[in-house]
């Protein structure tokens, strides 16, 4: 990727705000998905983890700055309690929507649409902590099983919530486990996103709203941040000639 040149090229940042990194289970080994086995910290997998700080966030801005590079921040509208209850974003975490808003004025990042919640809600509560196998696909928010009615609340809510706080057009989405259908592009359009982005586009467009695959895209989630450091981030940058100066919204 570090070939492909500098004007082709984005930075993407996903699961800000998303309770899916408490509650998602996945391993590659079906036997470490019994419930008593589930801490990925021991198995080398996904495992609840904490959200970004402020502290973390402006340790990015700084790396950001000395590599003259730009951000795209897949952020997830709604934090689902453990009941179901959805809490915006904004309220949430309302440190990190700050210094967020701070990257933005500083035109460091750009904020994307990563779904109202992450996960299914049907079923929430028996869907969040499966006894035993995987719950990884209740944490994708727009299967095309999943009606049109209620992917456009979704988004719908989700665009009300993230450009009432930010102040900025929200045009880019970024779905969650990069799946989505021929109903979430139609109401991508109602609601003014311009750009799809997934790792690998199952329903391409070229129209809007685009879509656009991973091979322009260097994509990583926040875990990376929390769990190596932002020195994780640097030494990626460090591996490019010229660093990715574009947003996913301008590819």
């Amino acid at each position: 990727m570090a070939d492909s040149g500098p004007d082709k090229l984005a930075l993407r940042i996903d699961d800000i705000g998303s309770s899916s990194k408490q509650h998602l289970y996945y391993t590659k080994r079906w036997y470490t998905n019994w419930g008593p086995l589930r801490d990925r910290r021991l198995l080398g997998h996904w495992a609840p983890y904490r959200e970004m700080s402020v502290n973390d966030w402006r340790s990015v801005y700084k790396v950001l700055e000395k590599y003259g590079s730009k951000l795209t921040v897949g952020v997830t509208a709604c934090w689902v309690e453990d009941d179901g209850t959805l809490v915006p974003f904004p309220e949430k975490f309302r440190n990190e929507a700050e210094v967020l808003g701070e990257g933005v004025t500083k035109g460091l990042i750009e904020i994307a649409n990563h779904g109202l919640t992450h996960c299914v809600l049907q079923d929430h509560k028996y869907r969040r902590r499966a006894f035993f196998g995987t719950n990884r696909p209740y944490h994708r928010e727009f299967w095309e099983w999943v009606p049109a009615p209620e992917q456009r609340e979704h988004l719908t809510r989700a665009q009300t919530i993230l450009t009432g706080y930010f102040r900025t057009p929200i045009t880019t989405l970024v779905p969650p486990g990069n799946v989505y259908s021929r109903a979430t592009l139609r109401i991508c359009k109602e609601v003014g996103i311009r750009t799809l982005n997934c790792e690998r586009p199952t329903l391409a467009s070229d129209a809007e709203p685009k879509v656009v695959g991973d091979d322009q895209v260097l994509p990583f989630h926040d875990r990376e941040i929390v769990e190596l450091g932002v020195n994780w981030l640097e030494q990626r940058l460090q591996s490019f000639r010229v660093p990715p100066r574009l947003f996913i919204r301008d590819l």
